[in-house]
């Protein structure tokens, strides 16, 4: 009976995103004008010269509700700095430089099982529900690595379905892995541009985009992709060229012709959470205990997140988040829980890639002790909100209540993924809590539960 009620509101969290992202009527659109994959090099009749593919692109109007891509889109990534792994610090063994040899040799020391090793790809063994892995296969579904003719990887990919062919790797469906995706994407990231390149699209979790939700409803395959900005596919995705068409995960994709009724064009648009609609509904509703419960938690979670800024020197990270903080203190009429959670999670986000910065003196010791009692405070603050949320909602709609188990998700999840940053603060930084606040600390771990 559990299992059919997570079915049923699963749908309806699928049905809901395409809502409030107002992309329901544009999935036909978007097809209609961008889809088309080559199959092999096509008809010479049907090839055209330069000029006439920069005719049809520049006279193709964008469907309503997207744009087309400009000159701001293409973007300058900085070979030298940019990080050589995953920001997915569970994928940290893995990086971009490694031979298909080294790729396959980590994964096997990491508990993976190869299902493909290839010259262009390397497949683990799906390991279905992935809560049930402890330490199997860095605690992934499955993962798959491109590479380039040359060797050169393209992308490490933490894949969450991988086409019907495949789907006896996953308990859920390609819809269910859909929405568990986007919930997750927002509890750990702030993402607000989805690119469309055919039946692919793009949702970007970085500035450079490099990392991104991909999803391709042609052949139903879904993951965290990490590219390397080194390989030829991550160059031309930079760009924003039609040889991006070519990124696939499972099989190296074939690309897109332009013909007068295939314009091949990239489209972008804004990529809103559809919890937040929910989650204005009831801060900026009638005040009540578990609204207060809400803020609270937010409140002392800022709080939280602020002391361990300013313990590992991020001042610019600590000044917003003192605006924020402000800002929620001020309990306005009108609360924007979008820039709240966006702001609230980019900090933790930069928290997480500055862990080892900072010194280790006894200033920056006590700090991170006070962010950990403030993070329990907002752990327990939060607890008769993620009670009652499912009441809150019930009284409405089927979507209503499938909106109440998104929110608590999306709140839940981006809680426990800051708790997971402090962690990792604390023992870089070899800091040890006292007795009282390691076990408060703890016990609000534990009841933050997705």
């Amino acid at each position: 009976m559990i299992r059919i009620l997570f079915v049923i509101i699963f749908s309806l969290m699928f049905s809901f995103e395409a809502h409030s992202l107002k992309l329901g009527d544009l999935t036909k659109k978007l097809k209609e004008v961008t889809e088309g994959v080559s199959k092999g090099t096509g008809d010479a009749k049907q090839q055209l010269d330069q000029e006439s593919i920069s005719n049809i692109q520049s006279g193709t109007a964008a469907p309503a509700g997207t744009e087309k891509i400009s000159q701001e889109d293409i973007v300058q990534v900085d070979l030298n700095s940019y990080p050589i792994s995953p920001s997915d610090k569970a994928l940290d063994q893995l990086n971009f430089n490694m031979t298909r040899d080294q790729a396959v040799a980590a994964l096997k020391n990491n508990g993976c099982k190869i299902e493909a090793n290839w010259k262009r790809r390397v497949i683990t063994k799906g390991q279905k529900d992935s809560r049930d892995l402890k330490s199997k296969c860095f605690k992934k579904k499955m993962i798959v690595i491109g590479f380039e003719e040359s060797g050169v990887m393209e992308f490490i990919a933490d894949t969450h379905y991988l086409g019907e062919g495949n789907k006896q790797h996953f308990l859920e469906s390609y819809d269910q892995n859909k929405s568990r995706v986007r919930i997750e994407s927002f509890q750990r990231y702030a993402p607000d541009k989805i690119y469309n390149i055919g039946s692919k699209s793009a949702i970007c979790l970085n500035q450079e985009c490099m990392e991104m939700v991909y999803r391709r409803s042609s052949n139903k395959e879904i993951a965290f992709l990490y590219l390397n900005p080194k390989s030829t596919i991550g160059k031309e995705w930079a760009k924003k060229s039609i040889e991006s068409f070519k990124l696939a995960i499972e099989r190296p994709g074939n690309g897109c012709i332009v013909q007068e009724d295939n314009p091949c064009l990239i489209l972008k648009a804004k990529y809103v959470d559809p919890s937040i609609k929910y989650l204005n509904m009831f801060m900026n509703g009638s005040r009540s205990p578990e609204r207060e419960s809400l803020r609270q938690m937010y409140i002392n979670y800022v709080k939280a997140q602020i002391l361990a800024a300013e313990a590992l020197g991020l001042t610019e990270v600590a000044s917003d988040l003192k605006l924020l903080l402000d800002y929620i203190v001020s309990d306005p009429a009108e609360l924007d829980m979008e820039q709240v959670t966006v702001r609230i999670s980019k900090g933790t986000n930069e928290l997480y890639k500055n862990v080892n910065k900072g010194s280790e003196n006894e200033e920056a010791k006590k700090k991170i002790e006070e962010a950990h009692v403030y993070a329990a405070k907002a752990g327990n603050e939060g607890q008769l909100f993620f009670k009652s949320v499912t009441a809150i909602f019930s009284s409405g709609s089927f979507e209503d209540a499938a909106a109440a188990v998104e929110v608590a998700s999306r709140t839940k999840g981006n809680l426990n993924y800051f708790y997971k940053a402090l962690r990792e603060i604390r023992e870089v930084k070899n800091v040890n809590l006292t007795p009282e606040t390691k076990e408060e600390f703890g016990a609000a771990e534990d009841s933050i539960d997705i």
